[in-house]
């Protein structure tokens, strides 16, 4: 027997230059993702990809922090055990707290390195409490 051939991304290049990629979605619609190179493209449509492997929409980036983690939070309920959830949820409620209006496209490592080092120093929260919450906001 052997083995099913790997699929590859379909991406073309258009008319203007730019890369395009289509992903399929589960309503039988289609997202375009574009990119100025073959690679890029492919990495946006893995991204679009693992979106919808979790369960989340494709175009999740413009959506706020404090909603992002809403809908996360209502997946894995379904996934996690309940003490688990209830550590999910403490940590969601201090990154919303700090986070909660910024669209995920703008969220940037510095920004989010700020408000960690702020939670350590300016004791508003535990060490371990702190560290809790860095670890799940850690890649």
């Amino acid at each position: 027997m052997t083995k099913p051939a790997r699929r590859r991304p379909a991406v073309h290049q258009r008319s203007d230059g730019r890369w395009e990629g289509q992903l399929g979605l589960p309503g039988g619609g289609r997202k375009s993702f574009y990119g100025r190179t073959r690679r890029e493209t492919i990495q946006k449509l893995e991204q679009g990809s693992w979106s919808l492997a979790l369960g989340l929409a494709v175009s999740s980036r413009t959506k706020p922090v404090a909603e992002f983690l809403g809908e996360w939070l209502e997946i894995t309920r379904r996934r996690v055990r309940p003490s688990t959830l209830e550590n999910y949820e403490l940590n969601a409620r201090r990154l919303m707290a700090h986070f909660g209006d910024v669209p995920i496209s703008r969220l940037s490592p510095p920004a989010i390195q700020a408000e960690y080092t702020g939670c350590t120093t300016a004791g508003s929260g535990t060490t371990a409490s702190c560290r809790h919450t860095g670890r799940s906001i850690a890649p």
